[in-house]
Protein backbone atom coordinates (compact mmCIF):
# COMPACT_ATOMS: atom_id res chain seq x y z
CA UNK A 1 0.00 0.00 0.00
CA UNK A 2 1.32 3.33 -0.89
CA UNK A 3 0.75 5.92 1.96
CA UNK A 4 1.54 9.93 2.23
CA UNK A 5 1.43 10.97 5.70
CA UNK A 6 1.01 14.80 6.19
CA UNK A 7 1.68 16.69 8.96
CA UNK A 8 2.85 20.18 10.62
CA UNK A 9 6.64 19.21 11.19
CA UNK A 10 9.35 16.29 10.97
CA UNK A 11 12.45 15.38 12.25
CA UNK A 12 15.41 16.98 12.09
CA UNK A 13 14.02 20.12 12.24
CA UNK A 14 11.67 19.75 14.73
CA UNK A 15 10.34 16.94 17.50
CA UNK A 16 7.53 16.67 19.18
CA UNK A 17 4.65 14.17 20.89
CA UNK A 18 2.81 13.94 17.65
CA UNK A 19 5.92 14.23 15.05
CA UNK A 20 7.68 11.09 17.44
CA UNK A 21 4.50 8.82 16.72
CA UNK A 22 4.26 9.80 13.06
CA UNK A 23 8.25 8.61 12.45
CA UNK A 24 7.30 5.43 14.90
CA UNK A 25 4.44 4.64 12.71
CA UNK A 26 6.26 4.70 9.51
CA UNK A 27 9.27 2.93 10.86
CA UNK A 28 6.86 0.03 11.42
CA UNK A 29 4.71 0.50 8.35
CA UNK A 30 7.70 0.33 5.67
CA UNK A 31 8.62 -2.97 7.96
CA UNK A 32 5.27 -4.34 6.61
CA UNK A 33 6.22 -3.98 3.25
CA UNK A 34 3.93 -0.41 2.56
CA UNK A 35 5.36 2.65 0.58
CA UNK A 36 5.67 5.50 2.69
CA UNK A 37 6.26 9.16 1.94
CA UNK A 38 5.97 12.32 4.61
CA UNK A 39 4.18 15.70 3.78
CA UNK A 40 5.94 17.98 6.44
CA UNK A 41 5.51 21.81 7.05
CA UNK A 42 8.48 24.14 8.16
CA UNK A 43 8.85 27.15 10.34
CA UNK A 44 11.50 28.34 8.46
CA UNK A 45 9.99 30.02 5.34
CA UNK A 46 11.55 30.85 1.66
CA UNK A 47 11.84 34.08 -0.51
CA UNK A 48 9.23 31.95 -2.56
CA UNK A 49 7.04 29.10 -1.60
CA UNK A 50 8.64 25.47 -1.81
CA UNK A 51 8.06 21.98 -1.76
CA UNK A 52 11.77 20.27 -0.74
CA UNK A 53 12.68 17.07 -0.43
CA UNK A 54 15.12 15.12 1.89
CA UNK A 55 14.98 11.90 3.57
CA UNK A 56 14.93 10.69 7.38
CA UNK A 57 15.52 7.20 8.04
CA UNK A 58 15.30 6.19 4.30
CA UNK A 59 11.84 7.51 3.95
CA UNK A 60 11.34 10.56 1.42
CA UNK A 61 9.95 13.86 3.28
CA UNK A 62 8.76 16.32 1.13
CA UNK A 63 9.01 19.34 3.12
CA UNK A 64 6.98 22.52 2.56
CA UNK A 65 8.23 26.03 2.86
CA UNK A 66 5.74 28.70 3.40
CA UNK A 67 6.85 32.11 1.39
CA UNK A 68 7.92 35.12 3.34
CA UNK A 69 4.98 37.38 4.41
CA UNK A 70 2.26 37.26 6.29
CA UNK A 71 -0.35 34.76 6.45
CA UNK A 72 -3.83 34.93 7.98
CA UNK A 73 -3.30 33.04 12.04
CA UNK A 74 -7.59 32.11 11.86
CA UNK A 75 -7.79 31.00 8.47
CA UNK A 76 -4.45 29.07 7.17
CA UNK A 77 -5.47 28.42 4.06
CA UNK A 78 -2.13 28.42 1.54
CA UNK A 79 -3.25 28.13 -2.41
CA UNK A 80 0.74 27.44 -2.79
CA UNK A 81 0.84 24.40 -0.41
CA UNK A 82 -2.59 23.45 -2.05
CA UNK A 83 -0.69 23.64 -5.58
CA UNK A 84 2.52 21.60 -4.39
CA UNK A 85 -0.28 19.05 -2.60
CA UNK A 86 -1.96 18.64 -5.87
CA UNK A 87 1.22 17.74 -7.79
CA UNK A 88 2.49 15.61 -4.75
CA UNK A 89 -0.68 13.58 -4.95
CA UNK A 90 -0.34 13.50 -8.89
CA UNK A 91 3.59 12.32 -9.19
CA UNK A 92 3.41 9.91 -5.86
CA UNK A 93 -0.74 9.05 -5.95
CA UNK A 94 -0.78 7.51 -3.00
CA UNK A 95 -3.36 4.84 -2.02
CA UNK A 96 -4.60 6.76 0.88
CA UNK A 97 -3.66 9.86 2.65
CA UNK A 98 -2.93 10.13 6.09
CA UNK A 99 -3.36 13.54 7.55
CA UNK A 100 -1.93 13.95 11.61
CA UNK A 101 -2.19 17.63 11.32
CA UNK A 102 -2.99 20.79 8.71
CA UNK A 103 -0.66 23.60 10.55
CA UNK A 104 2.04 24.49 8.46
CA UNK A 105 0.85 23.19 5.39
CA UNK A 106 -2.69 24.12 4.19
CA UNK A 107 -6.49 23.58 5.52
CA UNK A 108 -8.01 21.85 2.96
CA UNK A 109 -5.49 18.06 2.86
CA UNK A 110 -8.43 16.05 2.85
CA UNK A 111 -10.71 17.64 0.16
CA UNK A 112 -7.48 18.02 -1.99
CA UNK A 113 -7.22 13.74 -1.58
CA UNK A 114 -10.89 13.48 -2.26
CA UNK A 115 -10.94 15.97 -5.55
CA UNK A 116 -7.72 13.54 -6.73
CA UNK A 117 -9.72 10.58 -6.27
CA UNK A 118 -7.68 9.27 -3.48
CA UNK A 119 -9.33 8.60 0.45
CA UNK A 120 -8.04 10.13 3.61
CA UNK A 121 -7.92 8.62 7.58
CA UNK A 122 -7.25 11.29 10.09
CA UNK A 123 -5.45 11.19 13.35
CA UNK A 124 -6.59 14.13 15.95
CA UNK A 125 -3.64 14.27 17.97
CA UNK A 126 -4.62 17.35 19.84
CA UNK A 127 -7.07 20.55 20.19
CA UNK A 128 -6.12 22.32 16.96
CA UNK A 129 -9.01 21.71 15.19
CA UNK A 130 -11.54 23.55 17.95
CA UNK A 131 -9.20 26.09 18.33
CA UNK A 132 -7.14 28.99 16.62
CA UNK A 133 -4.67 29.15 19.43
CA UNK A 134 -3.51 25.95 19.26
CA UNK A 135 -3.73 24.95 22.91
CA UNK A 136 -6.77 26.65 23.36
CA UNK A 137 -4.78 28.58 26.43
CA UNK A 138 -5.57 32.13 25.81
CA UNK A 139 -4.00 33.12 28.78
CA UNK A 140 -1.24 30.23 29.22
CA UNK A 141 -2.87 29.40 32.41
CA UNK A 142 -5.82 27.27 31.81
CA UNK A 143 -7.49 25.50 29.24
CA UNK A 144 -10.74 27.45 27.62
CA UNK A 145 -13.75 25.06 27.81
CA UNK A 146 -16.07 27.62 25.51
CA UNK A 147 -17.16 25.84 22.50
CA UNK A 148 -15.55 27.14 19.59
CA UNK A 149 -17.63 30.00 17.49
CA UNK A 150 -17.68 33.30 15.82
CA UNK A 151 -19.74 35.12 19.00
CA UNK A 152 -16.91 32.92 21.84
CA UNK A 153 -14.22 33.26 19.73
CA UNK A 154 -14.12 36.81 17.74
CA UNK A 155 -13.21 38.88 20.74
CA UNK A 156 -10.54 37.06 22.19
CA UNK A 157 -8.86 36.04 19.11
CA UNK A 158 -9.04 39.87 18.23
CA UNK A 159 -6.84 40.15 21.38
CA UNK A 160 -4.32 37.67 20.71
CA UNK A 161 -4.27 37.29 16.96
CA UNK A 162 -5.36 40.96 16.18
CA UNK A 163 -6.65 42.26 12.47
CA UNK A 164 -9.20 43.75 10.83
CA UNK A 165 -13.16 43.01 12.60
CA UNK A 166 -14.18 41.99 8.53
CA UNK A 167 -10.96 39.91 8.05
CA UNK A 168 -11.22 38.16 11.35
CA UNK A 169 -15.05 37.31 11.06
CA UNK A 170 -14.78 35.97 7.49
CA UNK A 171 -11.57 33.84 8.50
CA UNK A 172 -13.02 32.42 11.19
CA UNK A 173 -15.98 31.48 8.74
CA UNK A 174 -13.43 29.60 6.55
CA UNK A 175 -11.89 28.15 9.15
CA UNK A 176 -15.20 26.32 10.27
CA UNK A 177 -15.82 25.62 6.93
CA UNK A 178 -12.82 24.46 6.24
CA UNK A 179 -12.51 22.20 9.32
CA UNK A 180 -15.98 20.97 9.12
CA UNK A 181 -15.66 19.76 5.36
CA UNK A 182 -12.29 17.91 6.02
CA UNK A 183 -13.88 15.88 9.09
CA UNK A 184 -17.12 14.95 7.31
CA UNK A 185 -14.94 14.02 4.01
CA UNK A 186 -12.29 11.57 5.53
CA UNK A 187 -13.15 7.74 5.72
CA UNK A 188 -11.85 7.45 9.63
CA UNK A 189 -10.94 9.66 12.49
CA UNK A 190 -8.56 8.35 15.05
CA UNK A 191 -8.56 9.60 18.57
CA UNK A 192 -6.30 8.15 21.05
CA UNK A 193 -8.20 8.12 24.28
CA UNK A 194 -11.90 8.63 25.49
CA UNK A 195 -11.20 11.41 27.60
CA UNK A 196 -10.34 13.50 24.21
CA UNK A 197 -13.49 12.11 22.70
CA UNK A 198 -15.52 13.29 24.88
CA UNK A 199 -13.56 16.87 24.86
CA UNK A 200 -13.56 17.60 21.42
CA UNK A 201 -17.80 16.96 21.38
CA UNK A 202 -18.08 19.51 24.16
CA UNK A 203 -15.94 21.67 22.39
CA UNK A 204 -17.46 22.25 19.15
CA UNK A 205 -16.47 21.88 15.53
CA UNK A 206 -16.92 18.44 15.93
CA UNK A 207 -20.61 17.74 14.73
CA UNK A 208 -22.75 14.14 15.84
CA UNK A 209 -22.63 13.31 12.18
CA UNK A 210 -19.02 12.41 12.02
CA UNK A 211 -18.86 10.09 15.84
CA UNK A 212 -19.46 7.08 13.17
CA UNK A 213 -16.02 7.24 11.91
CA UNK A 214 -14.15 7.60 15.01
CA UNK A 215 -11.63 4.58 16.07
CA UNK A 216 -10.17 4.59 19.36
CA UNK A 217 -6.50 3.20 18.89
CA UNK A 218 -4.11 4.53 21.69
CA UNK A 219 -0.66 5.78 20.21
CA UNK A 220 2.15 3.56 20.81
CA UNK A 221 5.69 4.79 20.47
CA UNK A 222 7.40 1.70 23.10
CA UNK A 223 10.68 0.13 22.48
CA UNK A 224 10.92 -3.14 23.90
CA UNK A 225 8.24 -4.36 26.38
CA UNK A 226 7.60 -2.70 29.92
CA UNK A 227 10.00 -3.52 32.26
CA UNK A 228 7.93 -4.48 35.59
CA UNK A 229 10.90 -5.15 37.77
CA UNK A 230 12.56 -2.02 38.03
CA UNK A 231 14.64 -1.94 41.14
CA UNK A 232 13.68 0.95 43.54
CA UNK A 233 17.30 2.13 45.10
CA UNK A 234 17.56 3.74 48.68
CA UNK A 235 18.68 7.22 48.07
CA UNK A 236 19.60 7.85 52.17
CA UNK A 237 23.00 9.23 50.98
CA UNK A 238 21.98 10.76 47.90
CA UNK A 239 19.58 13.08 46.11
CA UNK A 240 16.41 11.06 44.45
CA UNK A 241 15.83 12.17 41.05
CA UNK A 242 12.98 13.56 39.83
CA UNK A 243 12.89 13.58 35.80
CA UNK A 244 11.11 15.25 33.41
CA UNK A 245 11.87 14.82 29.54
CA UNK A 246 10.04 15.86 26.05
CA UNK A 247 10.57 19.43 24.38
CA UNK A 248 10.67 21.99 28.03
CA UNK A 249 7.87 24.63 28.06
CA UNK A 250 6.36 26.79 30.48
CA UNK A 251 3.01 24.66 29.24
CA UNK A 252 4.63 21.86 30.59
CA UNK A 253 4.56 22.53 34.03
CA UNK A 254 9.07 22.55 34.57
CA UNK A 255 8.80 25.85 36.63
CA UNK A 256 6.00 24.83 38.87
CA UNK A 257 8.28 21.56 39.41
CA UNK A 258 11.31 23.64 40.09
CA UNK A 259 9.56 25.79 42.77
CA UNK A 260 7.57 22.97 43.97
CA UNK A 261 11.18 21.17 44.76
CA UNK A 262 12.64 24.39 45.74
CA UNK A 263 10.09 25.26 48.32
CA UNK A 264 10.20 22.14 50.17
CA UNK A 265 12.09 21.50 53.72
CA UNK A 266 13.46 18.46 51.54
CA UNK A 267 14.94 20.44 48.83
CA UNK A 268 18.40 19.60 49.39
CA UNK A 269 17.18 16.00 48.65
CA UNK A 270 16.39 16.32 45.51
CA UNK A 271 17.64 16.59 41.86
CA UNK A 272 15.52 17.28 38.97
CA UNK A 273 16.50 15.88 35.75
CA UNK A 274 15.40 17.74 32.46
CA UNK A 275 15.91 15.86 29.00
CA UNK A 276 15.05 17.44 25.75
CA UNK A 277 15.45 21.22 24.09
CA UNK A 278 13.73 23.74 25.72
CA UNK A 279 11.51 25.70 22.83
CA UNK A 280 11.20 28.93 24.45
CA UNK A 281 14.45 32.25 25.04
CA UNK A 282 15.71 32.20 28.23
CA UNK A 283 13.69 29.52 30.12
CA UNK A 284 16.47 27.17 31.44
CA UNK A 285 17.73 30.68 33.43
CA UNK A 286 14.86 30.92 35.10
CA UNK A 287 14.42 27.43 36.03
CA UNK A 288 18.02 27.75 37.56
CA UNK A 289 16.97 31.09 39.22
CA UNK A 290 14.01 29.56 40.76
CA UNK A 291 16.25 26.32 41.90
CA UNK A 292 17.49 27.60 45.69
CA UNK A 293 19.02 24.39 47.23
CA UNK A 294 17.85 21.84 44.30
CA UNK A 295 20.21 20.40 42.11
CA UNK A 296 19.24 20.88 38.06
CA UNK A 297 20.87 18.98 35.96
CA UNK A 298 19.87 19.45 32.01
CA UNK A 299 20.70 16.92 29.18
CA UNK A 300 19.48 18.22 26.19
CA UNK A 301 17.72 16.90 23.26
CA UNK A 302 17.74 13.02 23.23
CA UNK A 303 16.95 10.18 20.64
CA UNK A 304 14.26 8.14 22.38
CA UNK A 305 15.96 4.60 22.04
CA UNK A 306 18.86 6.02 24.78
CA UNK A 307 16.13 6.70 27.29
CA UNK A 308 17.07 3.67 29.28
CA UNK A 309 20.49 4.79 29.21
CA UNK A 310 19.75 8.56 29.82
CA UNK A 311 17.28 8.15 32.86
CA UNK A 312 19.45 5.12 34.41
CA UNK A 313 19.33 7.28 37.62
CA UNK A 314 16.01 8.40 37.80
CA UNK A 315 13.67 7.26 40.31
CA UNK A 316 10.62 9.15 39.33
CA UNK A 317 9.09 10.29 36.45
CA UNK A 318 7.16 13.74 36.83
CA UNK A 319 4.99 15.64 34.17
CA UNK A 320 2.80 18.76 35.60
CA UNK A 321 1.38 19.68 32.51
CA UNK A 322 -0.76 22.56 32.81
CA UNK A 323 -2.10 21.63 28.96
CA UNK A 324 -4.82 19.49 28.01
CA UNK A 325 -2.54 16.70 27.05
CA UNK A 326 -4.30 13.87 24.73
CA UNK A 327 -1.76 11.65 25.11
CA UNK A 328 1.58 12.02 26.11
CA UNK A 329 4.03 9.26 24.84
CA UNK A 330 6.26 10.62 27.43
CA UNK A 331 4.05 9.03 30.49
CA UNK A 332 4.14 5.65 28.05
CA UNK A 333 7.95 5.86 28.09
CA UNK A 334 7.94 6.09 32.13
CA UNK A 335 5.52 3.10 32.54
CA UNK A 336 7.89 0.91 30.19
CA UNK A 337 10.77 1.97 31.95
CA UNK A 338 8.73 0.75 35.21
CA UNK A 339 9.09 4.28 36.80
CA UNK A 340 6.55 5.69 39.61
CA UNK A 341 4.98 8.79 37.08
CA UNK A 342 3.17 12.03 38.87
CA UNK A 343 0.99 13.41 36.32
CA UNK A 344 -1.15 16.53 36.33
CA UNK A 345 -4.97 15.83 36.67
CA UNK A 346 -5.72 18.03 32.78
CA UNK A 347 -6.08 16.26 29.49
CA UNK A 348 -5.95 12.57 29.22
CA UNK A 349 -2.69 11.47 31.27
CA UNK A 350 -4.65 10.82 34.53
CA UNK A 351 -6.62 8.10 32.98
CA UNK A 352 -3.48 6.36 31.34
CA UNK A 353 -1.04 6.13 34.66
CA UNK A 354 -2.94 3.46 36.21
CA UNK A 355 -2.06 2.27 39.83
CA UNK A 356 1.69 3.90 39.01
CA UNK A 357 0.96 7.30 39.24
CA UNK A 358 -0.29 9.97 41.18
CA UNK A 359 -2.31 12.82 39.72
CA UNK A 360 -1.75 16.60 41.40
CA UNK A 361 -4.27 19.51 40.26
CA UNK A 362 -2.32 21.34 37.22
CA UNK A 363 -0.51 24.52 38.28
CA UNK A 364 -0.79 23.37 42.26
CA UNK A 365 2.93 24.07 43.22
CA UNK A 366 1.61 23.25 46.91
CA UNK A 367 -0.23 19.95 46.25
CA UNK A 368 3.34 18.75 43.50
CA UNK A 369 5.82 19.55 46.63
CA UNK A 370 3.94 17.75 49.21
CA UNK A 371 3.61 14.32 46.51
CA UNK A 372 7.60 15.08 46.18
CA UNK A 373 8.42 14.90 49.13
CA UNK A 374 6.07 11.86 49.78
CA UNK A 375 8.45 9.93 47.18
CA UNK A 376 11.79 11.19 48.73
CA UNK A 377 11.64 7.78 51.02
CA UNK A 378 12.13 4.60 49.79
CA UNK A 379 8.78 3.55 50.89
CA UNK A 380 6.89 6.07 48.99
CA UNK A 381 8.85 5.04 45.92
CA UNK A 382 8.40 1.48 46.53
CA UNK A 383 5.01 1.93 47.04
CA UNK A 384 4.06 3.17 43.99
CA UNK A 385 6.38 1.23 41.20
CA UNK A 386 4.60 -1.69 42.74
CA UNK A 387 1.26 -0.48 40.88
CA UNK A 388 -0.12 -1.65 37.62
CA UNK A 389 0.38 0.64 34.58
CA UNK A 390 -1.65 1.70 32.16
CA UNK A 391 -2.54 0.30 28.84
CA UNK A 392 0.71 0.79 26.77
CA UNK A 393 0.83 -0.25 23.39
CA UNK A 394 4.11 -1.16 20.94
CA UNK A 395 5.01 0.53 18.05
CA UNK A 396 4.34 -2.87 16.50
CA UNK A 397 0.90 -3.05 17.95
CA UNK A 398 0.27 0.57 16.46
CA UNK A 399 1.46 0.13 13.37
CA UNK A 400 -1.11 -3.32 12.94
CA UNK A 401 -3.86 -1.16 14.47
CA UNK A 402 -3.35 1.28 11.83
CA UNK A 403 -2.98 -0.87 9.01
CA UNK A 404 -6.61 -2.63 9.86
CA UNK A 405 -8.31 1.12 9.41
CA UNK A 406 -6.17 1.58 6.38
CA UNK A 407 -7.51 -1.53 4.28
CA UNK A 408 -11.23 0.10 5.40
CA UNK A 409 -10.52 3.63 4.48
CA UNK A 410 -9.11 2.00 1.04
CA UNK A 411 -11.85 -0.16 0.64
CA UNK A 412 -14.40 2.25 1.15
CA UNK A 413 -12.74 3.85 -1.34
CA UNK A 414 -12.35 8.14 -1.87
CA UNK A 415 -15.77 10.61 -1.53
CA UNK A 416 -17.43 12.87 -3.68
CA UNK A 417 -15.27 15.88 -3.75
CA UNK A 418 -16.13 18.29 -1.81
CA UNK A 419 -17.05 22.44 -2.18
CA UNK A 420 -13.94 24.43 -3.81
CA UNK A 421 -13.69 27.33 -0.71
CA UNK A 422 -10.77 28.40 -2.33
CA UNK A 423 -13.90 30.69 -4.61
CA UNK A 424 -15.11 31.91 -1.55
CA UNK A 425 -11.70 33.03 -0.90
CA UNK A 426 -11.41 34.73 -4.02
CA UNK A 427 -14.28 36.42 -3.74
CA UNK A 428 -13.97 37.96 -0.37
CA UNK A 429 -10.40 38.97 -1.47
CA UNK A 430 -11.84 40.70 -4.53
CA UNK A 431 -14.29 42.06 -2.75
CA UNK A 432 -11.45 44.02 -0.03
CA UNK A 433 -9.65 44.71 -3.15
CA UNK A 434 -12.45 46.66 -4.43
CA UNK A 435 -12.68 48.45 -1.07
CA UNK A 436 -9.12 48.98 -1.30
CA UNK A 437 -9.59 50.56 -4.98
CA UNK A 438 -12.23 52.92 -3.84
CA UNK A 439 -10.13 53.85 -0.83
CA UNK A 440 -7.04 54.90 -2.76
CA UNK A 441 -9.36 56.55 -5.71
CA UNK A 442 -10.79 59.12 -2.92
CA UNK A 443 -7.01 59.15 -1.70
CA UNK A 444 -6.17 60.51 -4.84
CA UNK A 445 -8.85 62.27 -5.39
CA UNK A 446 -8.40 64.27 -1.63
CA UNK A 447 -4.67 64.60 -3.34
CA UNK A 448 -5.64 66.49 -6.82
CA UNK A 449 -8.02 68.52 -4.06
CA UNK A 450 -5.17 69.70 -1.92
CA UNK A 451 -2.90 70.07 -4.49
CA UNK A 452 -4.96 72.74 -6.24
CA UNK A 453 -6.63 74.61 -3.50
CA UNK A 454 -2.95 74.80 -2.06
CA UNK A 455 -2.26 76.99 -5.79
CA UNK A 456 -5.51 78.81 -5.51
CA UNK A 457 -7.98 77.37 -7.22
CA UNK A 458 -11.44 78.40 -6.40
CA UNK A 459 -13.30 75.64 -7.71
CA UNK A 460 -10.92 72.99 -5.44
CA UNK A 461 -11.21 75.70 -2.24
CA UNK A 462 -14.96 75.34 -2.62
CA UNK A 463 -14.84 71.60 -2.69
CA UNK A 464 -12.16 71.15 0.23
CA UNK A 465 -14.35 73.63 2.37
CA UNK A 466 -17.30 71.12 2.06
CA UNK A 467 -15.18 68.12 2.23
CA UNK A 468 -12.93 69.38 5.11
CA UNK A 469 -13.71 72.69 6.37
CA UNK A 470 -10.97 72.59 9.58
CA UNK A 471 -8.20 71.35 6.77
CA UNK A 472 -9.36 74.17 4.66
CA UNK A 473 -8.79 76.70 6.85
CA UNK A 474 -6.09 75.63 7.82
CA UNK A 475 -4.75 76.19 3.95
CA UNK A 476 -6.63 79.96 4.36
CA UNK A 477 -9.49 78.29 2.14
CA UNK A 478 -12.37 79.77 4.57
CA UNK A 479 -10.78 83.47 4.32
CA UNK A 480 -10.43 83.30 0.39
CA UNK A 481 -14.21 82.09 0.28
CA UNK A 482 -15.40 84.96 2.65
CA UNK A 483 -13.28 87.56 0.55
CA UNK A 484 -14.81 86.64 -2.10
CA UNK A 485 -18.42 86.76 -0.85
Amino acid sequence: MKVLMALHNYPPEFTGGVERSVVVLARELVKRGHELRILAGSERRRPVAQLEQEEHEGILVHRFHRAEGYINPVDLHDPLADAAVENLLAGFRPDLVHVHHWYGLTTGLVGLAARAGIPAAVTLHDYWTSCALFFRMPDDERFCAVPEGLAACQECLMIRRPMEEGEMRFGLEMRFADLDQELALARALIVSTQRQLVKLGELGRFPRSVFHKVRLEPLGVLHGRPNRSRPVPDRRDQPVTFSHWGNLSRLKGVLDLVRAAAGSPLASRIRLHFAGASVEAGLENEMRRLAGPVELRFTGPYEPERLSEILAETDVAVFPSRAMETHSLVVDEALMLGLPVVVSDVGAMAERVGGRGRVVPAGDVEALRKVLEELVPREGREGLAAGEPGHLVTGEEYAGMIERIYEDVVAEGAPPAGRDLARDRLAFRNARLAEIARFVGSLLERKTMLEEAIRGDRAALVALTAADPELAIRLGGADQEEKDA
